[in-house]
């Protein structure tokens, strides 16, 4: 039997294709051309839209019905930014599906108040894993 450790350790793994796709209000520039590619956005720059994407080809129904966490609400942070609570839609657990708009959720609740380079954070958006914390709250990690 699968335990929720191993339960979210699959889920980290088969969505560690996931990206954010955040359009901002203005162009996005380079840090410095000449040396780094990532990409930060203008300091006055605002989130028109964020969503989570993952690969349609390599995900099945049965991924996105793989129950992940058995609790009625979760608590997700990230970013140090501040935490969001998330209920199940089913009041008693998460399904991969569900957790992955509970993530999608969190980022646009708190995607806006992150800061990279005297913007908002636009460029760490590949999905790293949720971790559960020693609170019993969960972190969202995103990498570049």
């Amino acid at each position: 039997m699968q335990t929720q450790n191993d339960a979210l350790d699959t889920f980290n793994s088969k969505f560690s294709n996931a990206t954010l796709d955040i359009e901002l209000s203005k162009p996005r520039k380079m840090v410095r051309p000449d040396l780094l590619m990532n990409e930060k956005a203008a300091p006055d720059a605002k989130i028109t839209s964020l969503s989570l994407v993952v690969d349609e080809d390599a995900t099945t129904l049965e991924d996105l019905e793989e129950i992940v966490i058995i609790d009625p609400v979760i608590v997700i942070g990230g970013h140090d930014v501040g935490k969001t609570e998330h209920k199940a839609p089913n009041c008693m657990f998460f399904r991969a599906g569900d957790l992955l708009g509970a993530i999608e959720e969190h980022e646009r609740l708190t995607r806006g108040n992150t800061e990279w380079f005297g913007g908002i954070d636009c460029h760490h958006i590949y999905f790293d894993g949720l971790h559960k914390q020693a609170d019993g709250s969960y972190r969202v990690e995103w990498g570049s």
